[in-house]
């Protein structure tokens, strides 16, 4: 799935310590993480992480492509 868009985003609310991952497909589907990360940067590896054993494929609506993602 070579040059299929999405954006990663990756974001805190002021009053909470712990971030959350959110993946958005070219179509404004979003695809949220149920677990909060510690930081940023763990966040971030985590959605890396996925794309690398799972490819983007996992992030397209529709189907039967629902992936759970297993945290930390």
């Amino acid at each position: 799935m070579e040059g299929y868009p999405f954006s990663i985003e990756i974001f805190r609310l002021e009053h909470e310590a712990q971030w959350t991952l959110e993946v958005v497909d070219a179509e404004g589907t979003s695809h949220v993480w149920d677990e909060l990360f510690d930081s940023d940067r763990e966040a971030r590896d985590t959605a890396i992480r996925a794309l690398e054993q799972e490819g983007p494929q996992a992030f397209v609506r529709g189907g039967s492509n629902v992936v759970p993602f297993r945290g930390r």
